[in-house]
């Protein structure tokens, strides 16, 4: 190969050495290192894939721990509100049961009155409500506007 002369200092110098012949194995031992980079590239490339893995096993693991010391936590909490319910109920049952072991029934009920005439209903010997009624419906809103309960119906018509 005939090279045009060069202005080139460098490349005056290099065309005067003579020509290096490469060795019988040149080929085979540059296509070599060539494997063992994209070896070695492949090999960190795996290392850090394990890595990422690992980093993502430990959070995913620390994430459900987390979960099931909440939901632990959470039942824990939910007991201890149930069984606060529970005892007060209890307290509310045995308080309800000892006001009426204690109740007085009253006997006569003043309904009024004035100066001269007292009003008093003996209630001895008196049918219940429900027997003088018959059926008790209770109060209920009135649907149509925002004017309170209505008129209970005390008697089916």
């Amino acid at each position: 190969m005939n090279r045009p002369e060069s202005d080139d200092p460098l490349e005056r110098a290099l065309a005067g050495l003579p020509r290096a012949v490469a060795s019988k194995d040149f080929t085979g031992r540059v296509l070599r290192a060539l494997d063992r980079r994209r070896a070695s590239a492949s090999s960190r490339r795996l290392t850090l894939r394990w890595a990422v893995a690992g980093v993502a096993a430990i959070l995913l693991v620390a994430a459900l721990g987390l979960a099931i010391h909440r939901q632990r936590a959470a039942e824990r909490a939910y007991r201890q509100e149930l069984e606060t319910l529970r005892s007060e109920y209890r307290s509310l049952v045995e308080e309800v049961a000892t006001v009426r072991r204690e109740a007085t029934v009253p006997t006569r009920l003043h309904l009024g009155g004035d100066e001269r005439v007292d009003l008093v209903l003996d209630l001895m010997g008196q049918p219940s409500i429900d027997e003088a009624l018959g059926e008790v419906r209770p109060a209920t809103l009135d649907a149509r506007s925002d004017r309170g309960p209505s008129r209970p119906a005390l008697r089916p018509q």
